[in-house]
């Protein structure tokens, strides 16, 4: 069987500015404003000046890993990857862009970083529901030492996922801490109990995933910590 094809939109989510989109519900412009503010102090501070050298493998595609122009593509352009029914992965970007998250209907935000902000947090009446598992992506980083805040996470997605909601999924790229999540998630479903073949599922949704080795090897483990 041929692997489903991949989620693409069909026009740049974030070419469009600040003037379409913000007026409904949670998405206003003074909160989306804010949060780009907070999302480019991040990536300037936390990626530029203090992560840049904890770079962990990664599973690399074909083509190897991204140059700087592709990152850059993939975390501004790409948009929320559809990955199954009431579940997106993105990157931070994606979470700070009040359309996306509008026209995707998001009611709850998995936010899989220690220390990116829920950018629409309690703002107002519509606004999603957000919950965090705080992992970095460093070498030496591990799931495993999160378990509780995974189950809890995997729990809350079925929930929402099952009354009819949708989930997004996000960490800094949206390539390997959210697509892990994504993959656990798929796991449960039962998807596939294979590590490798639910994360060329999601791949192949998901074109700028490139996991942790070592979260690769939590989901090959996942019987030994997650259902303990």
């Amino acid at each position: 069987m041929d692997p489903p094809p991949e989620n693409k939109t069909t026009e740049n989510p974030h070419a469009t500015g600040y003037a379409t989109g913000y007026a409904t519900g949670y998405a206003t412009g003074y909160a989306a404003c804010t949060a780009y503010i907070q999302l480019f102090v991040h990536k300037l501070w936390r990626r530029v000046w203090e992560g840049r050298d904890e770079q962990p493998l990664r599973i690399e595609g074909d083509g190897g890993a991204p140059g700087i122009l592709q990152k850059w593509h993939d975390f501004w352009h790409t948009g929320p990857s559809k990955i199954a029914d009431g579940l997106f992965v993105g990157s931070a970007a994606d979470a700070a862009y009040a359309p996306n998250l509008n026209r995707d209907e998001i009611t709850l935000v998995v936010n899989v970083t220690e220390d990116l902000p829920n950018f629409f947090e309690g703002i107002g009446y519509g606004s999603p529901e957000y919950v965090r598992v705080p992992i970095l992506d460093t070498p030496d980083s591990s799931f495993q030492p999160h378990a509780e805040a995974v189950k809890a996470v995997l729990q809350k997605i079925k929930h929402v996922r099952e009354n009819g909601g949708n989930v997004l999924v996000h960490c800094l790229m949206g390539a390997s801490r959210s697509v892990s999540i994504a993959c656990l998630v798929l796991m449960e479903d039962g998807t596939d109990c294979i590590a490798e073949a639910v994360y060329a599922v999601v791949k192949s949704k998901r074109s700028p995933a490139r996991i942790n080795v070592s979260f690769m090897q939590d989901l090959k483990d996942k019987e030994q910590w997650l259902l303990h």
